[in-house]
């Protein structure tokens, strides 16, 4: 679908982290440097101890054994590239499906295919928005932080809102590294019903959005087994929901 169609509130967040804040064309263009200068020291150290008739250094193993770890993972980063624009992508067993390519700025949204797990939109007691969610906080720390460190260093923050098609007044902008479609998103990015049903373990199960219901303040979208979008009220604690993260990729 054409990016130019998107809703208008995604902008994106420059983060802190240098590294994070690297391009990743830029980043790959890094290792290339790298792993020159480090042919470069294993020529000169070579001809060195060939002019001072010594058998081959422990340094000059471990300056290979560097240009091959470097090697893998300059390999890895451009196999992730070419996925990404394919529309299919691998990392730990999760096969992530891209909904959308936004060429303005150089990335890729992404969705899991499947289900991830089954867990509640908040564990506990009271009411909770997709704000102060335990899903939210869930997927921006443990689920992030073991996705493959050459994944996360694409992930692009972003500031979103629980836009949807309801009267709840809540449209409150949140940075987010990960998070759940909106009612709105998983209407426009899927073809049809069809299209959006998702299976846990080759189950059609239901996934949470993260729109807060029309009917009530303290409940949530989601879509139903049956691919539909549902603005029902939600029991937030109803571990009978799936969680499928999406996130925007730096290509």
């Amino acid at each position: 679908m054409p990016s130019a169609s998107l809703p208008p509130y995604w902008t994106e967040i420059k983060l802190t982290d240098a590294l994070n804040n690297m391009e990743p064309k830029k980043l790959l263009a890094e290792i290339d440097a790298e792993m020159k200068r480090i042919a470069l020291q294993i020529e000169q150290l070579t001809e060195r101890r060939k002019s001072l008739g010594l058998k081959p250094s422990e340094e000059k193993k471990n300056l290979k054994d560097e240009i091959n770890s470097l090697t893998l993972l300059l390999e890895e980063l451009k196999d992730e590239e070419d996925a990404i624009i394919s529309g299919t992508l691998e990392h730990c067993g999760i096969n992530w499906r891209t909904i959308d390519l936004d060429e303005d700025y150089n990335r890729a949204l992404v969705i899991s295919e499947d289900v991830l797990e089954m867990m509640p939109f908040h564990e506990m007691d009271g009411e909770a928005t997709w704000e102060n969610s335990s899903l939210r906080w869930w997927l921006n720390t443990e689920f992030y932080e073991n996705l493959p460190a050459y994944m996360r260093i694409r992930i692009v923050e972003v500031a979103l809102q629980n836009q949807s098609g309801s009267s709840v007044p809540n449209r409150k902008s949140l940075h987010n590294k990960v998070f759940l479609l909106s009612e709105d998103e998983a209407e426009y990015y899927f073809e049809d019903t069809a299209d959006r049903i998702a299976s846990y373990q080759d189950t059609p199960v239901c996934w949470w959005l993260r729109s807060p219901s029309s009917g009530d303040t303290n409940g949530v979208a989601s879509v139903g087994d049956d691919g539909n979008i549902y603005d029902n009220d939600e029991s937030l604690d109803d571990h009978g929901y799936g969680v499928r993260p999406a996130m925007w990729i730096r290509l």
